[in-house]
Parts: structure tokens; sequence; C-alpha cells
């Protein structure tokens, strides 16, 4: 009785009722071992309390079904008449007698002859003014058994639903019964077993005190292995013996799942609406289901019992039941698909095209795995030499693009022989992106032979020209690394000038390869390249599928022309398409597209965030999507100095050293590490690596890879001044050349750099008015960071104010090793602070406070570092905070006057 206060107030309020003499009916529902037998006990019981309270008691059972009138001979005995023929209503309104409560409590009424059950029925609308309680259990939901007895009642009627225990009431049902507490993780493992079901728990309590069990939570992987020794195996033996129909259901039940309903039931095993409940009932009485809205196994582990025991004949013909069955209803092809898909043995035609027309629409939802899984078992079937081959193969290419770009490729070579038609080879030979034509010569032979069957692009016409214009694009994608293949490509741009036909989404390909080779090379100035992008951008719908063509370099081209505008936010509806598709590859890949343009505007937290994402969701066996997250992932490390993520990305994975790209950045890459790590010499050999890499293939543009700047830095560092300033004007000029801000501007800082003198400071102040106008707002905090430390080691007045101003565009951009950088080399009193309690302070609290200590005003810090008097007070105010000191004379004391260290002029 725990967890049964609900059910027995409605017990006693039936049997105040019938006290006070109004007769009522009560329906006792619940699963069977619930506890249906022990309420009707207790309203028994009630009746202890009550003299002369007549208590009579019948219970059906399924082997005396066929016999007539036997539940009221249970109840009535001696007081009915003999023969069969002769009991009737008044026979049994003469058995009761009115001066005396009677109880009439039949357990299993949905197992009672139906004789009794419509005699009943007719005493029920009879029992106004009768001193009668009707009390039955019945299953889970009530049977036609108890619907009988409420037809045109007049009589009050209360349902009582015998629940099975919560994890609360399980814990108390275990305390009790094994005498020890017991913990709520391990009632919390009973009731799933058991699915509280008091019966249940009884006998799996047997086994564990048995066992030696103790309720504990130590104990919570020992009840599943009991339970399915204890509860399974007397289950399934009674459902073995119930007869085909039983065990038909009980299969068909578990092939369905959660599209369990009678009438499908019913189609799948050929029983009729009435053998179908009749069926489930029975299943009910052997504790195999509960009967319910919709019907469902007692407990999961008797469905895969259930489910192990069908053979593969049985399991196969129900599923192609199902199939079939769901598909008339007008369920989804999906559905259908799964049944078709769990099938063992051949399929039909039928069958195939459910499986295909379920994949389609998986894609459509965005579940590319369901339409792989749909799609291989079909493959499965389909012999080699059928036809409908070639069109599963593309379509199973088509669904692993997004997460297994390596099967797809491999799918759609098998495909393309078997393909009747050059449309239908053109049609496949497109859906294999740039980069895998260019990492594999097999994959570009098949190409390259269907793009000459199709023949120049220029004299075809309609849907054939768009493939030829695709195709022959992405074969000169994939050639850009020869120096012959560029200088061609190159031609071709500066032919076109800025009539770049731009219609067609093929023409837009055709003419971001065309741009790549004129960015490569720097034969078309930035603001021209940038021009012609920004139209191709504008035009172009944002889509994940970008990823899979040459316009995957439409990015990259933008970036290094300093013109990002719009192209984040056209980045960002094409990841959330990739994202609702579950595209995993072109994630990576958009990832590694938005690190770029973070770098690119001065956001280096948000690059290497959308870099790792990259990185994480890369398939490391695949190089398209691991080779741009790489390039990402290394790009940002060496913009930020990031030498922990630099040793990280080299000794991730393996990387294709064969595509420029990626081939050029790792040198790049081992050349910062080796300056970060002292080893100059071999610094300079990667970078100069690089370079003889790149101008083998032509490509000389400094925006891409600035191997000059870092190889001038290693020079410089060496102390080879000459060499450093050389390397230096070089790349500054080719930077000159192309144009773009950012690229400008950081060739000034680095020449200003090797460079000493009035000129230094002339090229450094160059650097910042450019990269005033550049998106790159991290190269420009470099820019005024190096020249106002070099204005400071010079003596000259505005040396503060640009290092401050570097430090808080550093802090903007949340490059905080960049802030905690300035303070340490500098001579002056922005280092002057570096040591003792000053250290305690910013950068631009130390520059406030020394400028402090040399007498100034706020006004006059504020004039000379151009931000507001606010700003120098609330520096100040964090200054004494952080020295636990007292306006500025507490300075002195703490810091020291200005002449302690070096006084900066002016």
């Amino acid at each position: 009785m725990l967890e049964r206060e609900s059910e027995l107030a409605v017990l006693s309020r039936a049997f105040d009722e019938v006290v006070a003499g109004y007769g009522s009916i009560v329906l006792i529902n619940g699963p069977r071992g619930s506890g249906k037998t022990a309420l009707l006990d207790e309203l028994a019981g009630m009746a202890v309390a009550s003299p002369g309270t007549r208590v009579l008691r019948a219970a059906g059972a399924e082997s005396e079904r066929g016999f007539p009138f036997g539940i009221v001979r249970q109840l009535f005995g001696a007081r009915l008449p003999g023969r069969d023929e002769d009991i009737e209503l008044g026979s049994l309104l003469e058995a009761l007698d009115n001066d005396h409560v009677t109880l009439l409590l039949i357990d299993d009424l949905c197992r009672s002859d139906v004789e009794s059950v419509e005699l009943l029925g007719r005493l029920c609308k009879r029992l106004d003014g009768l001193r009668v309680v009707f009390a039955g259990a019945v299953g889970a939901h009530g049977h036609n058994s108890g619907q009988a007895l409420r037809r045109g009642l007049t009589a009050a009627t209360h349902d009582v639903r015998a629940a099975n225990l919560s994890v609360a009431g399980t814990a108390l049902f275990v305390t009790r019964w094994l005498r020890e507490k017991c913990d709520t993780e391990f009632a919390a493992a009973c009731q799933q077993t058991t699915d509280g079901n008091p019966e249940l728990l009884t006998m799996l309590m047997g086994g564990l005190a048995s066992a030696g069990v103790r309720p504990r939570v130590a104990n919570v992987d020992r009840v599943l292995p009991l339970s399915g020794e204890l509860l399974l195996a007397p289950r399934l033996a009674r459902l073995e013996d119930a007869g085909d129909a039983a065990r038909e259901l009980a299969g068909a039940m578990v092939v369905l799942g959660d599209q369990v309903e009678p009438a499908l039931l019913g189609r799948l095993t050929g029983l009729d609406p009435v053998e179908v409940e009749e069926t489930l009932v029975t299943l009910e009485s052997l504790g195999v289901v509960v009967v319910g809205k919709p019907p469902r196994f007692v407990c999961p582990r008797i469905g895969k019992a259930v489910e192990s025991s069908l053979s593969t004949e049985r399991h196969d013909r129900l599923h192609r039941a199902a199939a079939r069955a769901l598909h008339a209803a007008g369920s989804s092809a999906e559905v259908a698909a799964e049944h078709v898909r769990a099938m063992a043995g051949e399929l039909d035609r039928w069958e195939v095209d459910v499986l295909r027309q379920g994949a389609a629409m998986s894609l459509r939802r965005g579940s590319p795995t369901d339409a792989v899984r749909y799609l291989r078992r079909a493959l499965l079937t389909v012999s080699d030499n059928d036809p409908e081959r070639a069109g599963l193969l593309v379509g199973l290419a088509v669904a692993e693009r997004g997460f297994d770009s390596a099967s797809s490729v491999r799918h759609l070579c098998q495909a393309m022989p078997l393909l009747g038609t050059l449309g239908e080879r053109a049609a496949a030979a497109v859906l294999i992106s740039p980069a895998t034509i260019r990492a594999s010569p097999p994959v570009a032979r098949v190409v390259a032979e269907v793009a000459a069957e199709l023949g120049d692009p220029a004299r075809a016409g309609g849907p054939t020209r768009e493939t030829a214009v695709r195709l022959a694009a992405r074969l000169c994608y994939a050639r850009l690394e020869s120096p012959r293949e560029v200088s061609v490509t190159t031609g071709q741009l500066l032919g076109h000038g800025r009539d770049l036909p731009l219609s067609t989404g093929a023409e837009r390909e055709h003419a971001v390869v065309l741009l790549r080779a004129g960015m490569v090379t720097g034969a078309l100035p930035a603001a021209e390249v940038s021009w012609l992008g920004h139209r191709i951008l504008e035009r172009e719908p944002a889509s994940f599928t970008h990823v899979y063509t040459a316009l995957t370099w439409l990015v990259p081209i933008l970036v290094a022309t300093d013109s990002t505008a719009d192209v984040a936010g056209w980045l960002d509806i094409a990841l959330t398409q990739a994202q609702r598709q579950k595209a995993v590859a072109a994630e990576s890949l958009i990832h590694a597209e938005r690190a770029l343009i973070f770098l690119a505007t001065g956001q280096p937290a948000q690059a290497q965030a959308s870099a790792d994402w990259a990185a994480e969701l890369a398939d490391v066996d695949w190089g398209e999507t691991s080779g741009p997250s790489m390039i990402a992932q290394a790009s940002v490390a060496i913009a930020t100095g990031d030498t922990a993520l630099g040793e990280r990305v080299l000794a991730a994975r393996q990387y294709d050293r064969t595509e420029p790209c990626g081939g050029a950045i790792l040198r790049m890459l081992r050349g910062f590490l080796a300056t970060a790590h002292g080893d100059l010499e071999a610094s300079l050999d990667h970078f100069a690596g690089c370079g003889r890499q790149l101008e083998r293939i032509g490509w000389n543009n400094p925006a891409l890879y600035g191997w000059r700047a870092g190889a001038a830095m290693t020079q410089y560092r060496l102390g080879r001044n000459s060499e450093a300033t050389a390397l230096a004007e070089e790349h500054h000029a080719l930077a000159e050349a192309w144009g773009a801000p950012s690229t400008v501007g950081r060739a000034l800082r680095v020449w200003g750099i090797v460079t000493r003198g009035s000129r230094s400071i002339g090229l450094l102040r160059e650097s910042v008015e450019v990269l005033g106008r550049s998106a790159d707002r991290l190269e420009l905090a470099k820019a005024l960071v190096t020249l106002g430390r070099r204005l400071v080691e010079t003596g000259e007045p505005d040396g503060p104010k640009h290092l401050w101003q570097g430090q808080e565009l550093a802090k903007a951009c949340g490059a905080t090793w960049l802030i905690e950088d300035v303070a340490a080399p500098v001579s002056g009193p922005v280092s002057g602070f570096a040591t003792g309690g000053r250290a305690a302070l910013t950068p631009a609290e130390n520059t406030v406070a020394g400028m402090a200590l040399r007498s100034l005003t706020n006004s006059e810090i504020a004039e000379k570092l151009g931000v507001s008097r606010r700003a120098v007070e609330k520096h100040l105010t964090n200054s004494y905070r952080k020295l636990g000191v007292d306006g500025r004379a507490g300075l002195v004391d703490s810091l020291g006057s200005a002449q302690d260290g070096p006084r900066s002029p002016g």
C-alpha cells in the first residue's frame, strides 16, 4: 500500500456512500502486479469495521472463460438456480439482501466469461437504491469487460489507478524488504529495471536478499544482471506457451516500436480488432505487456528478449509488413525506410525505392547520416550491373560529403563508369571539389576525361555550358601550382579586366579562379581584385555548398585585399545552413574561413576560437578539411605569438606538404617557433625555404605569406643589418605594388624595426598612418606600440601617447599579450615601474603614474596622451588602490621620484 493514499481515499468514499444507501461501482485499473488485488483486499477489510456487511468475491481466469456464468456463480453460489438458463437479473436481485451492505469484488474482471459480464452490467444499471458496491480489477486502462459495466450506468462510478511506484516509493519498498535504508541511486536502478511494479520488485527483492546484495550505491551495477535472471525468464516462458497469436503480436510490437497501435498490429499479424484486443489482454495477464495507449512492454528488457527470439524470416516478414502498412497509412518515407533498412534479406524494387525516398527526406531534414544508412542498405541488394546502382552511388556520395569526404569521392568515382549518359557523368563530376581534384591525380583524370567529352565551354550552351565552365574552372584551380598555368590564368584575368562575366554560378566560380591567379602573383592591384571580389560576393547567394567549389578561395582573396566588409555576414548564413544540415565538413571549412576574417579585422580571440572549432570538426584523414583548419590555427599562432598553439599545430597531425598554402604556412610556423626558441639560423632556413617554394610556382604576393618580413627580422636579430634592410625594402616594394593597407602597413613596420635613426621613426609613423585605413586593428596596435617604444627610446615627447593608444587598442582587440609585452623591454618611465610593487600596475597605469611623478597635471597628461581627463583620473585611482597609497604624495613614497629613473623629455 505504498503511495496509495489517493487510491485508498477513493475506496473509503465509495464504502461510505454504500453505507449511506447509495450503490456505486469501483473499477481498479493498472498493470499486472501493480497491487489491484491488494486494493480489493483493503476494500474488503473496511467491512470488518461495519457489522453485517457481506463480502462476495470472485476471480476471473483465462482457463474458465468458456464456462457460462462462472463469475456470478463464484459470487452468489447456492443462492442462484442450478440451471444456467434459469439465471437472470431477478436471480441476482433476489440473492442480494438490501438490509445489509454487500461488496461484490471481482479480481481479473478482464478474464471473466461473457455471460457473467453482460448480466452484471445489467445489475449495475439497477444499483440506485441498492446498498451494493461493485468493485472489479481490470487491465491497465480497462477493457471491454469493464466498459460493458459502464454502458447506461446511473450509479456513481469511481476509477482507481493502481500506479507503479516512484523512485521514492521504491526506496521505501526496498528498505522494508531488505530491512536496511536504501540509497536513492540503488532505488532508482531498481525502479528503472522493474518500472516500479510491486510484483516485479517483490521478485527482485527476493533475488537480492538471496544474493546478499545490500541497497547501496556501490551495488547499483548488480541490479540489472540479477533482474534479467529473476524477471525475464518466467515471463518469456509464459509467452512461449501462450500460443502463436500471442507470440506474433509480441513480435509485431517489437518491430513497430514507437508506432504501435492496434490497427497496425492487426495489419502485421492478420488478427481482427477483437482478436488483437483479446491477445493484448492475454499478454498483459502474462506480465509481458501493459495495455494502454499505446500498448507497451512491461520493461524494455522484455522487448529486447522478444526481439532476439525472432527468426530472420519472421523478423523480415514483420518489418516488410510494417513498411507497407505505415506507407499506406500516410507515414513519411523515412518511417517506412527505417523498417526496410532493418530487413536482413533481399529487397524488392518498391523497398529500394522507399529507401531512396527516405534518404532524400533525411537530407532535406538535415540528417545526412540517416540518408547514408538507407542508401548503403539499398546498395547491398542492388547488383553491380543493375542500372539503379549508379544513381544510388551518386546519392550516397551527396549524403556523405558533408561528413565523410573520402567515402563521397570514392563512391562518385565508382558511379562514373556506370552512368549511362555524358550529362549524368558531368553532373557527378561537378560534385567533386577542386581541393580533391588537386590532391588526387586519379580523380583529376576522371574529371578531365568528362570535361574533354563536354568540349570547349565557350561553344557549349545551356546546362552543358554551366557544367563545362565549372569543371574547367576546377581543373584550372588544381593546376595553379604550375608556373605556366599561373601565368596563363593571370593573362586571362588581365585580358578580361573589369568585364569578367558573373551572371551564373559557374561564371562566378571561374572568376574566382582567375582572381586567385591574379592575387597570388600580385599581377592585379588589391583595389581591382577587391572590386571584382565584392561583385562576386554581391551576386553569389550565401550557401554552405560554396566550400565544395572554387568559391572557397573568395574569402582568402578578400582577406588579402584588406577588404572584408560583408564577408562575415555571408559566412554566418552559410554556417547556419551547414549546422542545420549537419554538414560537419562544411562547418569545419567555414569556421576556418571565419578565423581568417577575425584575424584580418583584429579579433585574435575570436579567430582562435573559430580555428579551434575548425580543427575539432575536421576529418584528420582528409586534407580537404584538415588543411584549412591547420592554416587557420597556424596563422593565429604566428599573428599572436602563441608558441603553445604553434607547437600543438605541428604535433597534432600530418598534413599535405605538397599543397602550396599548407606547405608555406608550415615553414612560416617553424620559422616563428625557431625564433621563439632562440635558434635563429634554423628560423632563417625555414623562412628562406618558404620563399623558395612560393617563388618556384610564381606566387609573389607578400599578403599571402610574408616570408621576407620574417627573414628580415631574423637577420636583424643576428646583427646582419644590411641583409635585414634589403629584405625589408624588397618586401615593402612588393607590398606597395599590391596596395592593400594591411600588407603595406605591416611591411613599413618591419622596415622601421630593422632600420635605425630618424628613418626608422619616419617609416613607423607612415606605418601607423597607412594602417589607420586598414580593417586590421591588431596590426595597427602593433605599429602604435612599436612606434611608441622607439619614440620613448629616442626621447620624443609623443612616445607615451602612441604607447597609450597602442595599449588601449590592443586591449580592445583582446591582445593582452601585446599589453604585457609593452612594459618589459622599454627604457624610460614606462619600464621603470616594472619591478617591486610597481609590477602590480598595468602598462597604461605605469605610463600615467610616471607622468604624474613628473608633476604634470591631469589635464596635461590627458593632452599628451590624447585621452580624456576622466580616463587619466581612472588610471591614477586604480594605481593608488593597488599600491595602497593616498594621492600623488603616496606615489612618490611608493615608486620614488621622477629622478629615480630615466626622464622622458617634455
